[in-house]
């Protein structure tokens, strides 16, 4: 069910050309970054703080927020990692 109702959602976004750079400006390739889906899960955060949810839609909603959520958790740990590991060699 939960299933059905976010392919429902999803078929109620209205979609952009990502490819078609507006008038004037040059085309730059698309991108998502970590940032970008921390700023979804702010969104998600606001929305459900202002009731902008049905109750049958939370559980597509929470579901997505979570994995969001622990993919952006383990990009995180994964740069400091990395980071870590440049420190502990010198910057080599």
């Amino acid at each position: 069910m939960a299933e059905e109702q976010t392919e429902k959602m999803a078929s109620e976004i209205p979609t952009t050309n990502l490819e078609a750079a507006p008038a004037g400006q040059e085309e730059q390739p698309a991108s998502l970054g970590v940032e970008d889906l921390v700023n979804v899960l702010r969104i998600i955060n606001v929305a459900s703080e202002r009731g902008a949810f049905k109750g049958n839609e939370l559980s597509s909603v929470g579901f997505i927020n979570d994995k969001i959520t622990r993919f952006v958790d383990a990009a995180q740990k994964a740069a400091q990692e990395a980071n870590d590991g440049e420190a502990a060699n010198g910057g080599e």
